[in-house]
């Protein structure tokens, strides 16, 4: 087991699980929860990501989308999404096929696989937030966001973004933290030789990711969102003129999109975040070791599909997205109709060769 299946601050101390006479608190074991969690829920995110992801980078890099830069940020969005995904086939191999690879440095892939995933976790709610800032500036500064809002500011954001996160994750690299003896799994978490990094690890940082990966994002994500709805309806009321009217369609269905993604986000990532403030101070020595890494363990499930169902709620409540999409399968079907070129040749009475060709 490890971060998708852990809370950031690690495994729950040994002592909140029953003692054995005589000896240490036993050691946790998979339970079959986590096992079909990680064999079939995963197994499931994995197929719908394929089909979504794959599809959505079609559609945001469509012509009528990808000169706008809430695409581009759409399409960094989908990669965090994938990355995380990526990262979590370790869990699923781990704990759902019970697979281990024993020649790896087993703390050192703890370390990388929880940076990578930390990393993603973050830019993805970041992404959002800049997303989201991205339309409100459209609706209020309309005649400025031309110059501010373009797909090579949206890049620099999203580098910028991904730096943050990475240097703000940076110190799980530390060697302080890495692999756990914890029985049949893999654990990762603070190493107990460094008690000052155990204890940040442990009583400060759940609730400092928390916020920054979740908190502070969904407050912002409302902000915004709230002030360009109000916006955009006032914006509708007085727009006349064709070009006017067909500019606010094309923000409505923005708005759409994002809004969706915002509600997926906070429906998913809400929880986990607030088991991982609450994990160290409340429930640990109300519940069990093994309880609390099942409970984390759905948690964490839950939060993955905001990994994976960006592109089906997209297309349930955007028309535009819809539209498009169904434009990209037609293009399909009409080039796979495209067979051999016959070409038929006849004389007509005059003499002259006529020339037909179908195309099959």
């Amino acid at each position: 087991m490890n971060i998708s299946s852990l809370p950031p601050n690690g495994p729950p101390p040994s002592n909140s699980g029953p003692s054995r006479p005589g000896g240490p608190p036993p050691m946790p074991t998979i339970t079959a929860l986590q096992n079909d969690i990680a064999l079939y829920g995963y197994a499931l995110l994995y197929i719908l990501a394929l089909f979504g992801h794959m599809n959505s980078f079609l559609i945001f890099l469509r012509p009528i989308l990808n000169r706008i830069s809430t695409s581009c940020l759409f399409i960094a969005l989908t990669i965090t999404d994938s990355i995380y995904l990526l990262v979590s086939i370790y869990d699923f191999i781990n704990i759902g096929f019970e697979i281990r690879d024993s020649s790896m440095d087993p703390s050192a892939i703890c370390r990388f696989r929880n940076f990578i995933q930390w990393t993603a976790m973050c830019s993805n709610a970041w992404l959002l937030v800049a997303i989201v800032t991205d339309r409100w500036i459209r609706v209020k500064f309309p005649f400025k966001s031309k110059q501010i809002c373009t797909r090579r500011n949206a890049l620099i954001i999203t580098i910028v973004i991904v730096i943050l996160s990475a240097g703000f994750n940076a110190h799980i690299l530390e060697p302080s933290y890495g692999q756990l003896p914890a029985g049949i799994m893999t654990v990762c978490g603070p190493k107990p030789t460094n008690a000052i990094y155990n204890t940040f690890v442990r009583q400060i940082w759940p609730t400092i990711f928390s916020c920054i990966q979740t908190l502070i994002p969904v407050i912002l994500l409302m902000i915004f969102s709230i002030d360009t709805f109000r916006r955009l309806a006032r914006q509708t009321r007085i727009q006349n003129t064709h070009q006017g009217r067909r500019r606010t369609h094309l923000d409505n269905q923005m708005l759409l999109i994002m809004l969706a993604t915002i509600l997926l986000f906070v429906a998913t990532t809400l929880p986990l975040g607030l088991f991982n403030i609450l994990l160290t101070p409340v429930l640990v020595g109300k519940m069990t070791q093994t309880q609390l890494l099942q409970l984390s363990s759905i948690f964490t499930f839950i939060a993955a599909i905001n990994y994976t169902f960006n592109f089906y709620i997209h297309c349930l409540t955007s028309r535009l997205f819809r539209q498009e999409l169904l434009y990209i399968y037609k293009c399909r079907n009409r080039n796979s109709q495209i067979g051999i070129a016959t070409i038929t040749i006849r004389l007509n009475p005059t003499g002259i060769a006529m020339t037909q060709i179908q195309i099959k």
